[in-house]
């Protein structure tokens, strides 16, 4: 979305032509120089002025609106990915085992396999014992 446009001098484009017209009535003696209000060419020239300001304004509260509704939209996809991340974690926490669990069934699993093999090398070495001893070596 491009920004909304600058003040870019519109109404100083005015000058000269109003500068002219001032001459002019001046020359006619319009208005009177103790006038208490403004002649047409400078109700004219304020209400330009005023019209601009009001495009100026609406054009930067639309770009506050547009704004505030995508900042809205960022907190709620915030929002809703803190949540998916949350539950996420918490699935994972459900489904995996605690670290400690883990560790002990490991090592049962390595105890086991070990008791078997100081039971098969128990074996062994009685085996050897007896052959030793039958044969009298």
């Amino acid at each position: 979305m491009a920004g909304p446009p600058n003040y870019a001098g519109e109404l100083s484009t005015e000058v000269e032509k109003h500068t002219r017209l001032g001459q002019e009535q001046a020359s006619e003696h319009l208005p009177p120089s103790d006038a208490a209000r403004p002649d047409v060419n400078e109700i004219g020239l304020k209400a330009k002025a005023e019209t601009w300001v009001a495009n100026q304004n609406r054009l930067y509260d639309s770009a506050l609106v547009e704004a505030a509704k995508g900042i809205t939209e960022l907190q709620q996809k915030t929002i809703a990915l803190r949540t998916s991340i949350e539950q996420l974690q918490i699935e994972q926490l459900q489904y995996e085992a605690p670290l400690e669990t883990t560790i002990e069934s490991k090592l049962d699993a390595e105890r086991i396999t070990l008791t078997r093999a100081i039971e098969q090398r128990l074996r062994a070495e009685a085996g050897l014992r007896y052959f030793r001893a039958s044969n009298q070596i």
